[in-house]
């Protein structure tokens, strides 16, 4: 603004009215462009902002899939898969059926409303055929990442999903993840899960969702 300030105070003699308006016609000037860079400026600052706090979201949901992953592993497919006494029974008779594995965790486990970031799978119905793993099985139409508490209208995803802890960060919403049940692969000794991790920013308009589907053996110690 030092260059505002000499041209209003540019020396005044017999010219006075032409230096007073050349004075009034820079001082205009420069203030009109301080003021668009300062917009400039300002927008700069504003994505730069944006697109930090995006990268540092990002960097969260990678951390939370990972997490989800692991979790899903040690806790979700050890625990409450091959801990039923049923799916074991498939599994060790050599021959598991998907159906088998649906008609015991659908509903009971891996649920609509992915209770406790436990999710029904959205899937076809597949041709009921024998040599089809998957004959029969339970159908949902809305992905698990999309559906709705009808009275509240909030995503299961951000309600129902399993929080990933973040020591000392300074984010608006804690970041949450929700494994979804996909069935026996073709193989029939592994089986297969949907993980979407879904991250906010310091900002609650900076969200990042991302997912992996992985495999897991179907093996009981």
């Amino acid at each position: 603004m030092q260059p505002c300030e000499e041209a209003i105070h540019a020396p005044i003699d017999k010219t006075k009215g032409i230096y007073s308006l050349h004075g009034v016609g820079i001082n205009g000037h420069y203030r009109n462009f301080g003021f668009g860079w300062g917009q400039v400026l300002n927008s700069e600052m504003r994505l730069s902002t944006n697109d930090a706090d995006r990268k540092f979201a990002f960097s969260l949901a990678e951390d939370t899939l990972k997490s989800a992953e692991a979790d899903t592993f040690t806790d979700i497919h050890k625990n409450d898969v091959l801990g039923d006494n049923t799916i074991k029974t498939e599994i060790l008779s050599g021959n598991p059926q998907s159906k088998n594995f649906f008609d015991t965790l659908i509903g009971s486990v891996f649920k609509t409303d992915c209770e406790d970031g436990k999710c029904s799978p959205a899937i076809e119905e597949p041709a009921a055929a024998a040599t089809d793993l998957n004959a029969g099985t339970h159908i949902e139409e809305i992905p698990a990442w999309e559906r709705k508490d009808a009275g509240t209208g909030k995503l299961y995803l951000e309600t129902n999903g399993r929080e990933y802890n973040v020591a000392g960060s300074d984010v608006s919403k804690k970041p949450r993840y929700i494994v979804e049940f996909l069935g026996l692969a073709e193989d029939g000794d592994t089986t297969l899960y949907r993980v979407t991790a879904r991250a906010w920013g310091r900002n609650a308009n900076t969200q990042v969702t991302l997912q992996s589907v992985i495999r897991v053996e179907n093996k009981i110690n």
